[in-house]
């Protein structure tokens, strides 16, 4: 069981409840105060750990057996609180963040960037979800986020309606949307 905290820690349990490791990454200075809402992502041995916060924001990949650091990527953000999405494509395991400035995808392996695009608004709180090869991210207010986002998705829902999947229907009220593929190693 991994039990996180925030800035009060990152906790590994057994089935006991006794404490396997712990990790302290720092303390966190969250933009109004609004807390620390970002979990942890585990994938087979790596748990991915998103700080992003008013000071120096970063991703790092554990060891899910010992707490050991494997990589940390520094990333130019201010908060957020979504929690990274792991998805397999192309033949490796790519770790995809939601925030302010960029939604970026990393090698889940290195740590290596993979891809990134334009940020979601000042509030990335949704997790990101993966269906089909796709990416898709929503944000709070589209009328903080950058233009391009809104034409995106408006291409998106013609492309959607055009080629009729009901089942993938976006409501541009609520979301932004960002797609992308990650190119082809």
């Amino acid at each position: 069981v991994f039990a996180h905290f925030g800035s009060r820690g990152l906790y590994a349990l057994d089935a006991n409840g006794k404490v396997l490791w712990e990790k302290d990454l720092g303390d966190m200075n969250i933009k109004l105060a609004f807390g620390e809402g970002s979990s942890p992502a585990l994938d087979r041995d790596r748990l991915f750990v998103q700080w992003d916060h008013e000071g120096d924001s970063f991703i790092v990949a554990l060891d899910r057996k010992t707490g050991r650091e494997l990589w940390r990527q520094k990333r130019d953000e201010k908060t957020s609180w979504a929690t990274p999405l792991v998805v397999a494509h192309a033949g490796r395991t790519q770790v995809v963040t939601s925030a302010t400035n960029k939604v970026r995808s990393y090698d889940g392996a290195t740590g290596d960037l993979v891809w990134e695009t334009t940020g979601m608004t000042q509030n990335a709180i949704p997790t990101p979800v993966h269906s089909d090869g796709l990416v898709i991210l929503a944000s709070e207010d589209i009328g903080m986020a950058d233009p391009t986002a809104l034409q995106i998705a408006v291409a998106a829902a013609q492309t959607v309606q055009l080629i009729g999947m009901p089942e993938a229907q976006l409501t541009l009220a609520h979301a932004t949307v960002h797609l992308a593929t990650a190119p082809k190693s």
